[in-house]
């Protein structure tokens, strides 16, 4: 069979919509900690203790390893760093 592919026409539409609506920023996950330098911490964690921070103002990005976090301000991603030292990552970039 040959010729051109068929789109579904809803599935364009819905492409359209999130790319109307999706809140502005990076797209991929990697992304987060160069666009949100200043807001960026990763915690290293044991497996199955992912926990959600509700809300649009807080990213948690969970991986096998730990998660990335991105705060609503450099203050406050200290303070979550202070209170959990023990879980940063010992990588001078924190990665």
């Amino acid at each position: 069979m040959s010729g051109p592919l068929l789109t579904d026409p809803a599935h364009e539409r819905l492409t359209r919509l999130r790319q109307a609506h999706r809140p502005p920023g990076p797209m991929l996950p990697w992304e987060l900690k160069a666009v949100y330098r200043n807001r960026w911490v990763r915690f290293h964690s044991l497996p199955e203790s992912k926990r959600y921070a509700p809300g649009l103002t807080r990213i948690h990005h969970p991986y096998d390893g730990g998660a990335d976090v991105i705060l609503p301000t450099p203050e406050e991603r200290d303070r979550l760093c202070t209170r959990h030292s023990a879980w940063l990552s010992a990588h001078p970039s924190g990665y």
